[in-house]
């Protein structure tokens, strides 16, 4: 009995393991021992859906061959093995160690040859649910091959006898076990090499591939394609074909890989070939071509250097392998696998495999069963990855294009794009700068590079499977940029304000102002690069402003200074008096960016600012006057305010004056007396407004042109309302003088007029005011009696004029 063994290299650098997301070689990097073999076995190999699967012979003790599946999980690299049958010793020929195997899926189909027929299995999860044998149809059978197609799958086995050779084709369904849908025997030459081939394409058809015989050394493959008459079509004919034939379909294009040889001139020349074809969606081939993949000259009398074994494989949807096993006459192997994308080779590589008997690609992994050293190996290759070349083809100022090599792997994902200040950086998320999912695109500009700075780039190939392979960095120093600009503010006024920066070598500069350090809804000043300042006007008072001075390069960079913040003069208005108050008024202030507003005023106006003069802080923008009052009168006081706003920046007003001025006295005027009786009169006087009233003293004097003093004071109101008074303890007969004083609270005095009362025996009830005296009405006759005379002379006069 053989017995299995399982080797993974402990240390990988051994089989040449690839680092992790590294570009990958054929080189070996994992190796696991199935058992003894010998020369005579031909285990196959498939691929489900994640998983490997190889089916081989083991024996017994008793001589008899167990059927055995192995599977190896690509995803966690587990790996089990499963019985699926048994061949009795006596049921044993020479074409049993040569079984087939054909997965869909999850679901396996294997096929193997006993003495009198065929046994052909279904395998779920490593338990065979359906299984039928086929016998009957000849003497001997061989050459078994298997094929899924959807939940269909089709064998195909030679059969015959000494003189003959057929072709048996069966299709089964996976429903309910194996339904012989029909057998058909397709009559070929005894001497045709012993390999057909069954595969499905694209359309859903079924072609068995076949090499014949058509005369001395002359070979030629045909298909035979699913129709009622299953005719036959010649694809090529070659001299001497020497190996079996093998086929896959990748989209429309059938591949075909086998081996065959020729002499010219006494030199034996070997080739290994392949045959690609169109096909049609009936299943015919057209166009074929050969391709040549490797050819051996071998001269006399040396050691025969010959090919044997073909073996194609597909990945994907353009991707095909072929490989094949080279020996020379020391018993010596090489293996060779050949790349084919969309039709076209673009590799062919040596790796380190023993003497292949199969091999599978999934997501670029080679997967070859083989013999060597007496046992049977699995073996796993990383499929090399075409180095890809990055250049710089043009560049100008802050732009660079890209361009690098076409990757074709068929499980190509896409192409990313990274650039760094960073010499020799690692790629990441940060560095990224596009990707870009066709293969096809290989130019990339990148634009809006910095000025000054040399760029690192470098393109990355990342694969379905999560690998990449990365380019050569290439590198671009950036033009200088435009240098650094400076930028200051002075002679802010109330409306304007001017600015100046340094002068740099540049095209233009740009003064850009706002209302906001965001610079929404800016205004933007051009000027010419020989211009160093500017004056910004038509500005409103008590406000913050925003701005910046921008040079643009010659490669359309630009450079800022620093953004200055400006605050405009605050604008006193106007100052209005009322006697000891004093308001004064402004301009409306900035609500944005406000903080305070200082109000100062002072007698002294070189120090007018100095806090001790701080009258009060007004924290409301809206506000606009303010009154002041003061308690002295005839001064003169000079005011201003300081306004400040979040920017810490502070700006004084104009400064404005004023004079606290004594108000107007009212009119005192008496108007009357009203005698009360022999001693007692009243007198009164017109009513009083007056707002800065104190008192009013009455006096009475027997002299005519007295000034009221202390002495004639007779007594004093000191509220308002009054507007009589009456004196008592009068003598009759006697002409007394009257004056009233009013004093107000600045000490001014204001008399009235003189008014002579005096009560006669004659004299009863009220008395008007003193009449005018008889000497003036005698005046006032003689005046108008001049007058009159005057006009009518004038009258006269101009009348005699006229006529």
């Amino acid at each position: 009995m053989c017995v299995f063994t399982l080797i993974l290299a402990s240390d990988l650098s051994v089989f040449g393991a690839p680092a992790e997301n590294a570009a990958k070689d054929y080189s070996l990097y994992t190796d696991i021992n199935l058992g003894n073999a010998t020369d005579a076995d031909f285990p196959a190999i498939c691929a489900g859906k994640d998983n490997i699967y190889i089916i081989h012979m083991q024996e017994e003790q008793n001589g008899s061959l167990q059927v055995v599946i192995t599977e190896f999980n690509t995803t966690s690299d587990a790996l089990q093995n499963f019985t699926v049958g048994y061949v009795s010793t006596e049921n044993i020929t020479e074409e049993t160690n040569a079984p087939c195997i054909s997965a869909h899926g999850s679901t396996i189909y294997a096929a193997w040859v006993e003495k009198d027929g065929i046994r052909l299995a279904k395998i779920i999860d490593g338990a065979v649910v359906a299984e039928t044998f086929l016998s009957g149809v000849a003497e001997y059978y061989h050459t078994p091959t298997i094929a899924c197609y959807g939940n269909s799958a089709a064998l195909a086995f030679l059969c015959g006898n000494l003189t003959t050779t057929n072709i048996v084709f069966a299709t089964t369904n996976t429903s309910a076990g194996f339904d012989i849908e029909f057998v058909d025997n397709l009559p070929v030459s005894a001497n045709a090499q012993r390999r057909v081939e069954v595969g499905y394409d694209i359309y859903g058809n079924t072609h068995i591939f076949i090499s014949n015989l058509t005369g001395i050394e002359h070979y030629y493959i045909s298909t035979a394609t699913n129709s009622s008459t299953w005719t036959h079509e010649f694809i090529g004919e070659w001299d001497a074909v020497v190996s079996e034939v093998n086929a896959r379909f990748i989209n429309n294009i059938v591949y075909l890989s086998f081996m065959y040889s020729y002499t010219t001139g006494g030199d034996k020349i070997v080739n290994a070939v392949a045959c690609a074809g169109i096909l049609s969606a009936s299943g015919a081939i057209s166009g074929t071509q050969t391709i040549l993949l490797s050819s051996v000259r071998t001269l006399p009398n040396e050691n025969v250097y010959y090919n044997e074994r073909a073996y194609a494989a597909s990945s994907g949807t353009r991707t095909m392998f072929f490989a094949w096993t080279e020996r020379d006459g020391n018993g010596n192997t090489t293996t060779k696998i050949a790349k084919f994308i969309d039709g076209e080779i673009v590799s062919v590589n040596e790796i380190p495999a023993g003497d292949m008997r199969g091999f599978v690609v999934i997501w670029n992994i080679v997967h070859i069963i083989g013999i060597s050293d007496g046992a049977m190996h699995y073996q796993q290759f990383g499929v090399f990855r075409e180095p890809v070349e990055l250049a710089v083809v043009s560049a100008e100022a802050r732009n660079i294009t890209l361009a690098w090599s076409t990757n074709y792997d068929e499980d190509f994902a896409w192409y990313e794009v990274h650039y760094s200040s960073i010499c020799n950086f690692t790629p990441s998320q940060a560095t990224l700068s596009v990707i870009i999912f066709d293969n096809e695109q290989t130019l990339y500009q990148i634009d809006n590079l910095s000025l000054g700075v040399t760029y690192y780039f470098l393109l990355v190939v990342k694969f379905t499977n999560n690998e990449s392979v990365h380019s050569n960095y290439v590198s671009y120093t950036t033009p200088e940029p435009v240098g650094s600009i400076g930028a200051c503010v002075y002679n802010v006024s109330f409306d304007a304000f001017e600015i100046n920066w340094t002068k740099i070598d540049c095209t233009k500069y740009e003064v850009h102002i706002a209302e906001n350090p965001e610079f929404v809804n800016e205004t933007v000043i051009p000027f010419e690069n020989d211009t160093a300042s500017t004056k910004i006007d038509n500005l409103e008072c008590a406000t913050t402003y925003f701005v910046f001075v921008r040079a643009y390069g010659r490669y359309g960079d630009t450079t800022d200074s620093e953004v200055i913040p400006v605050l405009t003069r605050p604008e006193i208005l106007g100052v209005y008096t009322n006697v000891d108050e004093i308001r004064i008024t402004w301009k409306p202030i900035g609500k944005l960016f406000f903080e305070k507003l200082e109000i100062y005023a002072s007698e002294n106006n070189t120090a007018l600012f100095d806090l001790e003069y701080r009258v009060t802080t007004v924290f409301d923008p809206a506000i606009s006057d303010f009154s002041i009052k003061f308690e002295d009168v005839n001064t003169t006081y000079y005011f201003g305010i300081i306004l400040y706003n979040t920017y810490w920046l502070s700006q004084q007003s104009n400064v404005v004056s004023n004079t606290t001025e004594l108000p107007q006295l009212p009119e005192v005027c008496l108007t009357k007396y009203e005698i009360l009786n022999a001693s007692a009169l009243r007198v009164y006087w017109k009513p009083i407004v007056y707002p800065y009233f104190a008192k009013l003293e009455i006096h009475l004097s027997l002299t005519e042109n007295f000034t009221p003093n202390e002495k004639t004071l007779c007594d004093v109101y000191y509220t308002l309302g009054n507007d009589n008074y009456v004196f008592y303890g009068l003598t009759p007969e006697v002409k007394y003088y009257v004056k009233i004083v009013v004093v107000d609270v600045f000490g001014q005095r204001c008399e009235s007029n003189t008014m002579v009362v005096c009560i006669t025996s004659s004299t009863n009830g009220v008395q008007p005011e003193p009449q005018i005296p008889f000497y003036l009405y005698g005046s006032l006759l003689l005046v108008f009696f001049v007058v009159s005379v005057l006009s009518a002379l004038y009258a006269r006069q101009t009348r005699r004029t006229k006529k």
